[in-house]
């Protein structure tokens, strides 16, 4: 499976396979020529990639299956990614989107606003309960989740309303 993110003329994607020990990479190609995209930098990761979010100069890469784990990749030369460091999760991170200066976290249970004034250390300044956050989608500062839609006002989230899923997979989209 693959999490893509375009940004100008590179398409970033985080890898993950559940049969090939290993497969877990964040990949960049370039796609000034859409006809034919080239690859053009990877970096292997710890563990699998779930969901990526580029802010500036960096990307944000949720992964876990034994630690869930947020990375923080430099992403100044896309040719040549590198790996800065990983903070620990308190679950699995499903889905990550960008609002603003804002990083937008979603598990199952539970969706989380993290402040990236400081993008290297990004601080939580907000979180909510969900039933069950695993879809996350944005729109300009709205973030819909399966069942429930929240705001980013400032450093908060606040609650929008509730609306009827009548989906039945498994609620994050695969």
């Amino acid at each position: 499976c693959v999490n893509l993110v375009i940004v100008g003329n590179y398409m970033v994607g985080v890898e993950y396979s559940f049969n090939v020990p290993n497969n877990n990479a964040v990949e960049v190609w370039d796609i000034s020529n859409p006809a034919a995209p080239v690859s053009v930098s990877n970096l292997t990761l710890a563990e699998e990639g779930w969901s990526l979010a580029v802010y500036g100069d960096y990307l944000y890469v949720a992964s876990d299956w034994s630690v869930p784990i947020l990375s923080i990749i430099d992403f100044k030369d896309p040719t040549n990614i590198s790996w800065i460091k990983d903070i620990q999760l308190a679950e699995i991170p499903y889905h990550l989107r960008i609002v603003g200066d804002k990083l937008v976290h979603s598990a199952t249970s539970i969706l989380r606003l993290f402040d990236l004034t400081d993008p290297l250390n990004p601080t939580q300044v907000d979180a909510e309960a969900l039933s069950n956050g695993r879809t996350c989608a944005v729109d300009g500062t709205r973030i819909i989740n399966r069942d429930i839609i929240h705001k980013v006002v400032g450093a908060d989230l606040q609650f929008v309303q509730n609306f009827d899923y009548h989906g039945n997979s498994q609620g994050d989209g695969f």
